[in-house]
């Protein structure tokens, strides 16, 4: 374990700054993931290096501290290496994360006592609990009494994120937002004067109250379905720190907002999941930064059309989404802008080269059936920097596009596109109308194809070749043509030799997930055979 070298730079570095670098491994406790390295791991590998690098990790409390993984330390056969864990932890403050499950072990059963026991000096709390199977309500009582300690005073907790649900035979069950609360009382006994970050994913077991007095430090907040909207604006008043905002959105009982306008000035990411008429309402009474990104799902989409009666409600919530997507276009401009399309509701987001601030960007939803008159699209549509965005990719999961004019008002928003990627349903929606699709897209080099074996129940020639046979008759035709192949049961062999006719054209193919495109060919070279694909080769 001795170090090689002496001379290494590493090797010449204080311990102080050495401590530093460990416990920088120990932060990466919010995004873990079964197959993600885990920091308890890290640091083993770490004290292993050399005796000098050991003797600092393993005298460090405040390092171990941070290192009671639920997950890695409930799954040993034997309690050893968890008591060593929590014995090197000392009286450091703690960081407890991972899963708990139905059935409990004589790990689990320590660790959680371990949990109430210094529940004083945990400053990170991220669990993810469940029952499962036919657990009884003597189980959920047990739960009851293992949880209580969230009850009590919370003096150093500053990250608490909490995953409890119940299922039976893989159903939701007793303790869910339909069940009876399974803790009740003021959660940290409206003590937690450090908390900065407050998530709960189970309302039906704890809650808290929009006037605890905690509410002021946040930075980051989840409220559930169990919140009306008056509720979440009232305790936004109360969040002038905040900047992550994330909201299941609850009953819609808001008839008309009485409070003053919500100014969040540090609010960077704001995330709604529900109806999105109702997810208007709340984002008409907030001011973000100019520099939030937002994310708006509609969990549930409606099973019709949308009423006209209707529009005027979801007009303003496009009008008010477009405070955020706009200057988030303008400040971060994407490298493509991503359409699906279904038939009901569209889902638009960006994509961005560089993925180290995921919080600026945006991922909405937009009803289909609104598209053409969509109030969004034309504000993009009047904004100068839409011609710097030169992809544009347009999908659908759904029926068939027939309706062209929504696909019309996407694309005249992004005039300067030189490539787009698609699939044949989209082109062929396109080409229904040839007098107002020979007026979009006039940059256009590239079309990139997703291309599928689809039995037809008639001969007809491809979307995609009828539309480069369209682009060379208006004068505009395109220089590549990209074939992503996806496998599937029904086709094996493609014979593409029909693009042999369009003179000069470079096509290009690949697999779908593969990073990598072929060379290519150029269609008019003499050599037609090349345009005849076998998924299986290319496979190989």
């Amino acid at each position: 374990m001795q170090s090689s070298s002496n001379t290494s730079p590493i090797a010449i570095l204080n311990e102080d700054l050495l401590l530093k670098i460990f416990l920088e491994i120990t932060k990466d406790t919010l995004n873990l993931s079964r197959d993600k390295q885990r920091p308890i791991i890290a640091i083993r590998r770490c004290s292993q290096v050399c005796r000098h690098w050991r003797s600092i990790i393993v005298s460090s409390s405040s390092i171990w501290g941070r290192l009671i993984d639920l997950d890695l330390l409930t799954g040993q056969t034997t309690d050893d290496w968890m008591k060593e864990v929590v014995r090197r932890a000392g009286e450091a403050l703690l960081w407890v994360y991972g899963e708990i499950g139905s059935y409990y072990n004589t790990q689990h059963r320590f660790l959680l006592t371990f949990l109430q026991d210094n529940w004083g000096r945990v400053e990170l709390l991220v669990v993810n609990a469940h029952t499962s199977s036919n657990k009884t309500l003597a189980l959920l009582e047990d739960h009851k009494a293992t949880w209580s300690f969230l009850l009590k005073p919370a003096p150093r907790l500053r990250w608490f994120y909490f995953i409890l649900r119940s299922y039976y035979y893989g159903y939701p069950s007793l303790g869910t937002e339909s069940g009876p609360p399974l803790l009740t009382g003021p959660i940290f006994k409206d003590s937690a004067p450090l908390l900065t970050d407050f998530h709960i994913s189970s309302p039906s077991y704890l809650t808290f109250s929009i006037q605890a007095p905690w509410i002021p430090n946040l930075c980051a907040v989840k409220f559930s379905t169990k919140f009306t909207m008056e509720e979440v604006l009232m305790a936004l008043q109360r969040m002038p720190r905040l900047a992550e905002l994330t909201v299941d959105i609850g009953p819609k009982t808001l008839i008309g907002w009485q409070g003053p306008g919500i100014t969040l000035p540090r609010l960077r990411s704001l995330d709604l999941r529900g109806e999105l008429c109702s997810a208007g309402t709340i984002l008409q009474h907030i001011t973000p930064s100019t520099d939030c990104g937002i994310a708006v799902v509609e969990l549930e989409h409606p099973k019709t059309y949308i009423p006209d009666a209707n529009y005027a409600e979801y007009a303003q919530y496009e009008t008010a989404l477009a405070k955020y997507v706009v200057p988030c276009l303008s400040q971060h401009l994407p490298s493509a802008v991503v359409f699906n399309i279904n038939y009901i509701t569209t889902a638009l987001w960006d994509v961005r080269d560089s993925v180290s601030d995921g919080r600026r960007s945006f991922h909405v939803s937009l009803h289909t059936p609104f598209l053409s008159s969509s109030l969004l699209m034309k504000e993009l549509g009047s904004c100068t920097y839409t011609s710097q965005i030169r992809k544009l990719i347009v999908r659908t999961n759904g029926p068939p596009i027939f309706d062209q004019l929504g696909l019309i008002s996407i694309l005249t928003a992004f005039p300067s596109i030189t490539t787009l990627s698609t699939v044949d349903v989209i082109i062929r929606s396109l080409l229904k109308d040839s007098s107002i699709t020979a007026t979009v897209l006039p940059v256009l080099t590239t079309l990139k194809i997703s291309y599928q074996y689809v039995p037809k129940l008639r001969k007809e020639e491809e979307p995609h070749h009828r539309f480069l046979q369209f682009r060379r008759a208006i004068g505009r035709s395109l220089s590549v043509f990209e074939i992503i192949f996806i496998p599937s049961f029904g086709g094996t062999f493609y014979d593409m030799d029909y693009l042999e006719e369009h003179v000069g054209l470079v096509v290009k193919w690949g697999i779908e997930g593969e990073d990598t495109l072929s060379v290519g060919y150029r269609c008019g070279d003499g050599h037609p055979e090349r345009l005849r694909f076998d998924i299986k080769s290319l496979l190989d």
